[in-house]
């Protein structure tokens, strides 16, 4: 008996192997995700403009860290973490992916003469969130943190049951 090697043959399960790995390293790095908590400055509907190369902050949520440090509506943020905003990189950086404590801002009041404050911003990013208990908020939210890892075992088990299936007998069935 001779098996033939073609190269649509051999590329099924290569990309059923890439395919696989993917979504097993995705499931991985959600979960690991989930257990960090993301930081929340307190502010919101912030407006950069690239002309000023400043971030004009909306709104302050009270209590919130931004609060707490002194961060007011219609303040301009010009720096994060000592790096001018000639971008949103360092808003980014330091908020959205840091996992820092603490985020010093340099911030322009307008219609001050002020001039230029620092403010130490508490955001408390990349610390673990803490462990689950039996409340049902914490039920709740079980399925949202771990859903990957059910559609990674229907799709790998689907996959591996049927490496060799092409799409035509797939459609023919189901039609």
């Amino acid at each position: 008996m001779r098996i033939s090697f073609s190269p649509r043959r051999l590329a099924r399960p290569f990309l059923a192997a890439v395919f696989a790995a993917s979504a097993t390293t995705f499931s991985v790095l959600w979960i690991y995700q989930v257990k960090f908590s993301t930081p929340q400055p307190g502010f919101t509907r912030y407006e950069y403009t690239a002309t000023t190369h400043a971030m004009k902050v909306g709104e302050v949520l009270p209590g919130s860290p931004a609060d707490q440090a002194g961060l007011r509506p219609g303040d301009r943020i010009v720096a994060i973490d000592g790096k001018k905003l000639n971008n949103l990189r360092p808003f980014y950086d330091a908020i959205i992916a840091g996992h820092k404590e603490v985020i010093e801002l340099t911030v322009e009041q307008p219609g001050s003469a002020a001039g230029l404050r620092q403010l130490q911003l508490v955001v408390n990013g990349g610390k673990r969130v803490p462990q689950r208990t039996l409340r049902l908020g914490d039920l709740l939210g079980f399925p949202i943190d771990y859903y990957p890892v059910g559609f990674l075992v229907v799709g790998v088990t689907v996959l591996l049951l049927r490496p060799d299936a092409g799409h035509e007998r797939v459609f023919s069935a189901t039609c």
